[in-house]
């Protein structure tokens, strides 16, 4: 663009002054001195919008130092810092749950042999093979002086991990088992017998899909009773009272469920459902006096709320047995449906209940203590019945308390609650979570 330079304008003015007389040359130097400083004040808002690069780099030179300064102080701090160093009681709760999902090849086992049998103690003998192949076998000795041990085989897996097989079989010995009788209205006056099951089978494990599980297996069960040291239940009870007392079926039991589980852990979680459904065909297989082949259907559906990110949960669960019998066949009653122990109706004995058909309901408010801690306020209520059609809701017997659990990420290594029943205060103290 063509830019008039001030001195050239003046110049120009002036003798345009010179050839028109002083009052227009006047009038023509005071519109040159305008254009000048118009002209001034342009170059001083340009020089205000873009400042000397020396003042720039003064204003800037303090924050890069500051930058520097940072820097250097948070790389002296790492050389300095320190892993971070669990604590003793989180050491505690890693080995625990190892021990419980990745077991060494032999390794300490803990949990329960049979119900009534409290706490046990023993060890195990694992060995993988192929990628998936496991063999395991453990025994233990429980504080009421049960025995038992338990064998698997874990074939490798087949089809993307779809199709699992499996061998096992286990032998219990329990020399004190409680029997009160048949029925929800049996006194408290305690008999024991001794049973000593042996079995062994095959099963398979086939899942489709995500969440979804479908299985088979057939067992032989040998079904050994005997008289116990201290109050014998032959002392109360006779084989009407008490059927299968004295004798001894011999079993092949198919077995099928399905099931849709989407729980995190089913050792521990606090979030998802179990929705599971089991049939067993018990089919006696040498003679008795009586006959005591059966059907017998499970139906178990869990369910867990968390609330609060999950620091408070509500969990549930509804759990309903059923037996069928053909002609003159009856359940024996070391095989009936039960409640009472750790596992259930909490606060009563284990198999203070039996009966041909069962009912159960439990609520738990469960929150967090602490990071491996958590306590529970529970509510159970269950009854056994002689007829099916009384498996309603009217008269169920109550139980509720309060307990803690310490677990690790996927299991619970330990749970102890405290339940009130209409028979006193019953004490919990036992390996694994409840559902």
């Amino acid at each position: 663009m063509f830019r008039l330079r001030p001195h050239c304008v003046v110049v120009t003015l002036l003798l345009g002054g010179l050839a028109t007389g002083p009052a227009q040359a006047q009038s023509l130097f005071e519109a040159a001195q305008q254009a000048r400083q118009a002209q001034q004040a342009r170059q001083n808002a340009t020089q205000t919008q873009n400042p000397p690069a020396s003042t720039t780099q003064e204003t800037e030179a303090p924050i890069a130092s500051r930058a520097d300064q940072i820097t250097r102080e948070q790389a002296a701090r790492a050389l300095t810092a320190k892993p971070y160093q669990p604590t003793g009681f989180e050491k505690a709760v890693d080995l625990a749950e190892d021990l419980v999902l990745n077991p060494p090849r032999v390794y300490p086992w803990f949990g329960s042999i049979y119900p009534g049998g409290l706490f046990a103690l023993g060890a195990g003998l694992r060995q993988p093979y192929g990628d998936t192949g496991l063999f395991d076998v453990h025994g233990g000795w429980s504080f009421r002086n049960y025995t038992g041990v338990n064998a698997s085989l874990r074939l490798p897996a087949l089809a993307k991990n779809k199709v699992k097989f499996d061998v096992h079989g286990n032998v219990i010995n329990a020399p004190s088992v409680l029997f009160t009788g048949v029925g929800m209205d049996t006194p408290d006056d305690r008999s024991n017998f001794k049973y000593s099951p042996m079995t062994g089978g095959a099963g398979v494990t086939i899942s489709p899909a995500k969440y979804v599980n479908f299985g088979a297996a057939a067992d032989y069960l040998k079904a050994n009773t005997g008289t116990a040291k201290r109050d014998p239940i032959e002392d109360r009870f006779d084989l009407i009272d008490a059927p299968g007392l004295g004798e001894d079926p011999t079993y092949l039991v198919t077995k099928a469920f399905a099931e849709f589980d989407w729980r995190t852990s089913p050792g521990y979680t606090d979030r998802g459902g179990l929705y599971r459904v089991d049939w067993s065909d018990y089919s006696q297989s040498n003679d008795t006096l009586r006959s005591y082949s059966f059907r017998r259907l499970d139906a178990d559906i869990r369910q867990f709320i968390p609330l609060m990110r999950a620091n408070w949960v509500i969990a549930l669960r509804g759990l309903v047995s059923t037996t069928y019998t053909s002609g003159n066949d009856v359940v024996p009653f070391y095989l009936m449906p039960d409640l009472g122990g750790g596992g259930d109706l909490r606060g009563y004995s284990s198999f203070r209940f039996r009966d041909r058909h069962k009912l159960l309901l439990s609520g738990e408010y469960r929150w967090k203590a602490g990071q491996f801690v958590d306590m529970a306020l529970f509510v159970d209520a269950g009854k056994v019945t002689a007829d099916r059609s009384d498996l309603n809701f009217k008269d169920l017997e109550p139980a509720y308390g309060v307990g803690v659990r310490f677990h690790a990420p996927s299991a619970t290594m330990l749970r102890i609650d405290v339940a009130k029943t209409r028979e006193g205060i019953g004490l919990v103290f036992t390996a694994g979570n409840i559902f």
